[in-house]
C-alpha cells in the first residue's frame, strides 16, 4: 500500500490499525503530483507529466485483507483504490541522495487511493503537504 497523505501520520496509522504496525519503507511515486481536495483536509494524487513531478509517501506492507478493507472504510466512498508502480527507496541516512540518482532503489507495484473522479469533491490547484 502507498500512502501519500493523512496515512503519513503514526498516530492515525496505529488508531487504525492497533494490532498491526506493518513494514514502512521510503517511496515515491513518480508522475504525479499531491494536492489538496477543494474544500476537504486530505489530498489526492493527479497524473503529471512535468519533468521531475512525483509524491514522497510511504510503502506499507505486511497488511491483511481485512487491513486493507478498514482503510478502504476509512478513505471512504470518494476514493477508489488502484494500483500504481512506486519506487521503494533506500532507507539510510543519505536517501534523498540515493533517490535523486535512482540508485538503491526497486520499482514494486502497490495500492493507492485516489479521488474517484465522478466524485463531488474535486481536486484543487494547491499542493497539499503533510502536517509536521
Amino acid at each position: 500500500m502507498f500512502v501519500y497523505g493523512t496515512l503519513l501520520d503514526p498516530a492515525l496509522r496505529r488508531r487504525l490499525l492497533p494490532h498491526r504496525p506493518g513494514r514502512l519503507a521510503p517511496a515515491r511515486l513518480l508522475g504525479h503530483r499531491r494536492v489538496g481536495v477543494t474544500a476537504r483536509p486530505w489530498p489526492t494524487i493527479v497524473a503529471d507529466a512535468t519533468a521531475g513531478a512525483a509524491v514522497e509517501g510511504l510503502l506499507w506492507s505486511g497488511l491483511t485483507a481485512t487491513d486493507v478493507a478498514r482503510l478502504d472504510a476509512y478513505e471512504g466512498d470518494a476514493f477508489e483504490r488502484g494500483v500504481v508502480t512506486v519506487r521503494r527507496l533506500a532507507a539510510h541516512a543519505d536517501a534523498t541522495r540515493a533517490a535523486a540518482a535512482h540508485a538503491d532503489c526497486e520499482q514494486v507495484l502497490a495500492w493507492a487511493w485516489r479521488l474517484r473522479a465522478d466524485a463531488r469533491d474535486r481536486p484543487s490547484d494547491l499542493p497539499w503537504s503533510p502536517p509536521t
